[in-house]
């Protein structure tokens, strides 16, 4: 009866019916001494503690009660001015307009399929991709086009054309590992610009070489492109505390052209 009653009350979304069972248990319960290789869970043991507390004391200090208030849609205007200054280059100037702050790299995702993606449409992503992203576009029913980054030119744009947008996580790919080369990496953005479409680099892992220089982003290769003026790109960058200091944090970012972060926000009031 008590099943019944429920089913009567409770009427779940249809995109609810396709379960995943690897994220539902990627963070689940692990044996001792274990260590997770499922997925990007930083160890717990390396979070820096101090250094947060004492951020947090400073924080609180500087700004008061405005710390622990609701804040702009598109988040605090000291952070967006600041993420801006730090992913300027010479020949891409970025304001706070080009900024949103997301609760994690995971929420800029989601708001970018709602503001974006309509049921049906293509998703052009490396494959494997990264499984939250799936799950955060899953209410759309998207449909899922695996990208060739050896592709010839002519048909990866033809590719992104069709695609409402392309997906990639360059920089020790979810679940891979693979780091993308440079030279894939400036195909893939010259395709993108002569296709006229919009290209999602998602960097949660870029903090993380340890060995030799970093490669340069795939929107750090378009700064070089770019006039000085207000930026108008084709690429737009995500990334997140999550892996350099802590999940808990929940602080991400979404970085390109104003017109692309003005539709994220949007979605975040609706």
């Amino acid at each position: 009866m008590a099943e019944d009653r429920r089913g009567a009350i409770l009427r779940l979304a249809s995109w609810t019916g396709s379960d995943n069972p690897i994220t539902r248990h990627m963070v689940g319960v692990q044996p001792p001494g274990s260590i997770n290789l499922a997925g990007g869970l930083p160890a717990p043991e390396l979070f820096p503690v101090d250094e947060v507390r004492a951020a947090t004391e400073r924080a609180l200090r500087r700004f008061g009660p405005r710390a622990l208030a609701y804040g702009p849609v598109a988040g605090l205007p000291e952070l967006r001015a600041l993420l801006a200054r730090r992913f300027s280059r010479p020949g891409r100037s970025l304001g706070p307009e080009n900024v949103v702050v997301t609760s994690g790299g995971l929420q800029a995702l989601d708001f970018l399929g709602r503001a974006l993606l309509e049921r049906g449409d293509s998703i052009l992503a490396q494959f494997p991709t990264y499984l939250g992203a799936i799950d955060a576009w899953k209410p759309a029913h998207p449909r899922h086009v695996a990208l060739d980054w050896d592709a010839a030119p002519d048909a990866q744009q033809a590719a992104m054309q069709a695609a409402k947008f392309t997906y990639c996580v360059p920089n020790f790919s979810n679940p891979t590992g693979e780091l993308v080369s440079l030279p894939r990496r400036r195909a893939l953005l010259a395709a993108a610009r002569a296709a006229r479409a919009l290209l999602v680099e998602d960097d949660p892992y870029g903090a993380l070489y340890y060995d030799g220089p970093p490669l340069p982003t795939i929107f750090d290769l378009e700064a070089g492109l770019g006039d000085g003026g207000p930026w108008r790109g084709n690429v737009l960058h995500l990334g997140t505390l999550s892996k350099s200091i802590g999940p808990g944090l929940r602080i991400g970012w979404a970085i390109g052209d104003a017109a692309v972060v003005d539709a994220i926000c949007m979605s975040m009031q609706g």
